[in-house]
C-alpha cells in the first residue's frame, strides 16, 4: 500500500495546530475570565505525552517504522485533546444559558421513550447495567485501541481522519450543550441513589456539583486528569460509537498477518 508521506505530515500538522488551538482558548479564559488552571492535574498527562512523542519520532526518524510512530504519537494526540478538550467543556458549561431538560423530556415522550421505565429495568438487572456501565466507562480506553488498531493494520490516513473526525464531533457536542445544557434525567427528575440502589454512579449524578458550580460561579478550576464529564446532550458517546463502528469498518482483524 502507497503511503503519502506529504499528505500524512500535513493531517499531523492540523491536529497538532487543533490541539494547541484548543489549549489556547482554555488558558485565554484564565487570562480574561475568571477560570484558573489546575496545573498539577495536567502533569501526568504532559509526561506521558512527551515519553509517546519521543518513542513515535525514534520509530519515525531512526527505525523508519510508520505503523508504531502512528501508534505512539497518535496515542500522544488524543491525551492532549482530552486535557485540553475536557475543560473546555467546563468554559462553554459556564455559559449558564436556561436548562432544556423539560424540552428533552417531552421530546422522549413524544418518542415514546420513558427514562423512569429504563432506570427501573436497568435497576432490576444489575448484570446488564455492569456491561453498559463498562462500555460508557472505558471510551477513552477504546479511542485509543481503535487509534492503535488503525495503526498497527497500516490504514495510516484514516487513522488522521479518524482523530480529526473526533475533535470535530467533540467540538460540536460541546458547542450545542453550551447553545443547549441540560443537567440531566437524574437532576431534573431529582432522582437519587436510593431510588435505583443498583445503578451504578457513573451514570448517577456524579457530575451535577460541577456542572451548576460552573453555572452558577461557584467553580472556576480547569483541570485536565480528574476531570468530571458534564455533558448529558448531545451525547458524545453515543457519537462516538459510531465513529469508532466508521473507523474500523475496513479493518480485518487478521490485516497484516502472513497468515490471512
Amino acid at each position: 500500500m502507497h503511503i503519502d508521506q506529504g499528505q500524512l505530515k500535513r493531517a499531523d500538522r492540523l491536529i497538532w495546530a487543533t490541539i494547541t488551538a484548543t489549549a489556547t482558548v482554555v488558558f485565554a479564559a484564565t487570562v480574561f475570565g475568571s477560570f484558573e488552571i489546575g496545573w498539577a492535574s495536567f502533569l501526568k498527562a504532559g509526561i506521558a505525552c512527551s515519553l509517546l512523542i519521543a518513542a513515535g519520532w525514534f520509530y519515525r526518524t531512526v527505525r523508519k517504522d510508520p505503523r508504531p510512530a502512528a501508534a505512539l504519537t497518535s496515542t500522544a494526540q488524543i491525551i492532549a485533546f482530552a486535557m485540553a478538550g475536557a475543560p473546555l467543556s467546563y468554559i462553554a458549561a459556564s455559559a449558564a444559558l436556561p436548562l432544556w431538560d423539560a424540552t428533552y423530556m417531552a421530546w422522549d415522550r413524544d418518542l415514546g421513550f420513558d427514562w423512569l421505565a429504563l432506570l427501573a429495568v436497568m435497576n432490576a438487572h444489575p448484570a446488564l447495567h455492569v456491561i453498559f456501565a463498562f462500555a460508557y466507562s472505558g471510551f477513552a480506553l477504546q479511542t485509543t485501541v481503535i487509534a492503535i488498531a488503525l495503526a498497527v493494520t497500516g490504514h495510516l490516513l484514516r487513522l488522521r481522519v479518524f482523530i480529526m473526525s473526533f475533535m470535530i464531533t467533540t467540538f460540536v457536542t460541546i458547542a450545542i450543550s453550551a447553545i443547549m445544557p441540560a443537567q440531566g434525567v437524574w437532576g431534573h427528575l431529582h432522582l437519587s441513589a436510593q431510588d435505583y440502589p443498583a445503578i451504578a454512579p457513573v451514570t448517577q449524578s456524579l457530575h451535577l456539583p460541577i456542572f451548576h458550580g460552573l453555572r452558577d460561579g461557584t467553580l472556576r478550576l480547569l483541570v485536565g486528569n480528574g476531570a468530571e464529564g458534564i455533558i448529558t446532550f448531545p451525547s458524545l458517546h453515543t457519537a462516538l460509537g459510531v465513529l469508532f463502528m466508521l473507523a474500523l469498518w475496513p479493518v480485518s482483524i487478521c490485516a497484516g498477518s502472513r497468515r490471512c
